[in-house]
């Protein structure tokens, strides 16, 4: 028998303290004893956590901030409410590390555009490496070119100055 409302005390006592890390992994749990975990979190849960979540998202705690939604999108929470995808790209953008922004991006039911904002993010910054990780993961989950990821890549080619590639891209 579990007392459905002293977890969901407990669980309420750790958001407010911020520790998300702990109501994650005792959400997580709660799932595997056969328990809804979003029975147990209420709007002022819901925003908390948002509160949460954008201020790891938008620092360099950005990669345990995925992890975290990772879990909760398992969970059925739905992750766009959390934070801004946006501010997540960004964050991702400025510490240099695509594979964490395609993890994310894949939490998302438009992850096409949101990997069209991630190429566009690197090319300003001039990571034609990371632009084409990006790529590569676009082509892996499109059964189809897309042309809005055509036109980023090209776009981004002529802004890292590799004409070229660009031609290679349209081409293909």
């Amino acid at each position: 028998m579990v007392d459905y409302d002293l977890l969901s005390k407990g669980i309420s006592s750790n958001r407010r303290q911020g520790k998300i890390e702990s109501v994650v992994y005792t959400l997580k749990r709660i799932e595997k004893v056969g328990i809804a975990p979003l029975d147990l979190v209420d709007e002022t849960s819901v925003k908390l956590m948002r509160k949460q979540f954008r201020s790891m998202a938008t620092s360099l705690q950005v990669e345990k901030a995925i992890d975290l939604m990772e879990i909760l999108a398992g969970l059925g929470f739905k992750i766009k409410e959390l934070v801004d995808p946006f501010d997540v790209v960004k964050s991702c953008v400025d510490i240099s590390n695509p594979q964490l922004a395609i993890r994310y991006a894949y939490l998302l039911p438009h992850t096409e555009i949101l990997l069209c904002r991630i190429i566009h993010g690197f090319g300003k910054k001039g990571d034609m490496v990371s632009v084409m990780t990006a790529y590569e993961a676009c082509k892996q989950i499109l059964d189809t070119p897309n042309m809005y990821i055509c036109r980023t890549m090209v776009d981004v080619c002529g802004l890292c100055g590799d004409y070229v590639k660009s031609r290679y891209i349209y081409e293909a």
